[in-house]
């Protein structure tokens, strides 16, 4: 396995074993759709081994190392390239004077991370909030339980793809209710008052549009919240920390292209407004699609991979971990979408 295969897609999926910020420097620029990912988390798990994100003497060295890691992620995304980060926060263990952290302070580490993020070049873009239906239970009774994290939306670019309507919800049976309401606009007594609120208006636009496609007989649907609600996962002796494929699926599904990118620029095809068709945004003259191409630097348990295979899509994971690598190609292993033939021992492509 060569570094440079990745730019040609000669794979459907490769693992690279080595610390993730040296690994990332290896790989060619503008390359991946999509980056999906869940970094170890701030003074938690120790994983041991060496050179482990997480173990940093303080939150500052732990946000720096990750916006060094993120920066290069950033380098080797193409410019409508996203990266979805899940991120969890923790309690202050030992006075740190320089943040004013004391013993027992939630220290506030996801937004440290977002506004490190935002100040080294990306476009923050949305906090999405997993609220977990099974979180970990506490014995703390001076505050109440955790049971959500943050998962960041950050871009390269202003403009990048982003397939709203591949993650959309149906509306809510009250909003379609209300779309028939007769008290819209034009009947209201200050209608014609100039000082009536411009949202106002706008929603009583967005009213009429929707009685429009319901008369039509149109799928009725509404952009996605940025409150996800799943339960968490687990994979017993093999990773502490998994997330649910059901929390990865909008990620996967809104950053990259159902239908791949051309084969050519890689640029990825776009849905045509609110349908199942797509179009290429290109001038190439070949007609050849390729999958797009996921990211994740800190592979794990391989959630992501298994997750973008099971949608056509091919992936790149890193981790520090072989003994993790390991137990990921095992369970590629049994997945149709890449096949026997596609598995490789990890010694072979170590970095």
């Amino acid at each position: 396995m060569k570094i440079e295969d990745i730019a040609e897609f000669q794979f459907k999926y490769k693992f690279f074993c080595g610390d993730s910020l040296e690994v990332l420097k290896t790989i060619p620029d503008n390359i991946f759709h999509t980056a999906v990912t869940s970094p170890p988390y701030y003074d938690q798990r120790d994983y041991c081994v060496e050179g482990q994100l997480g173990q940093e003497d303080t939150p500052d060295e732990y946000v720096d190392n990750l916006v060094a890691i993120c920066r290069e992620v950033r380098r080797t995304l193409r410019d409508d390239g996203t990266l979805w980060l899940n991120i969890g926060d923790g309690y202050c263990k030992k006075p740190d004077k320089s943040l004013g952290l004391k013993q027992k302070d939630l220290i506030g580490v996801p937004w440290m991370l977002a506004l490190a993020m935002r100040k080294d070049g990306w476009y923050l873009r949305s906090d999405i909030i997993w609220q977990k239906e099974n979180p970990m239970p506490e014995s703390t009774k001076d505050r109440p339980s955790k049971s959500y994290e943050h998962f960041f939306l950050f871009s390269k670019s202003d403009k990048y793809f982003y397939d709203w309507y591949a993650i959309s919800e149906p509306q809510k049976e009250i909003s379609i209710k209300r779309a028939f309401s007769k008290n819209h606009i034009e009947n209201r007594k200050d209608f014609e008052n100039d000082n009536y609120a411009i949202s106002s208006v706008s929603q009583d636009k967005t009213y009429q549009k929707l009685r429009k496609d319901i008369e039509s007989g149109k799928n009725i649907v509404r952009n996605k919240r940025d409150i996800w609600i799943t339960s968490t996962a687990s994979e017993k002796d093999k990773h502490f920390a998994v997330y649910p494929d059901e929390l990865i699926l909008p990620c996967i599904l809104a950053g990259s292209s159902s239908v791949g990118c051309c084969a050519e620029c890689r640029k990825p095809l776009e849905r045509v407004g609110e349908t199942t068709n797509f179009e290429k945004k290109c001038n190439c003259e070949t007609v050849e699609v390729e999958p797009c191409l996921v990211l994740d630097p800190f592979n794990g348990s391989g959630t992501t991979g298994r997750v973008s295979g099971n949608n056509g899509r091919y992936y790149v994971g890193i981790d520090i971990s072989q003994e993790y690598l390991k137990n990921a190609r095992e369970s590629f292993r049994h997945l149709d979408v890449f096949g026997e033939n596609e598995v490789e021992d990890i010694e072979d492509i170590v970095s």
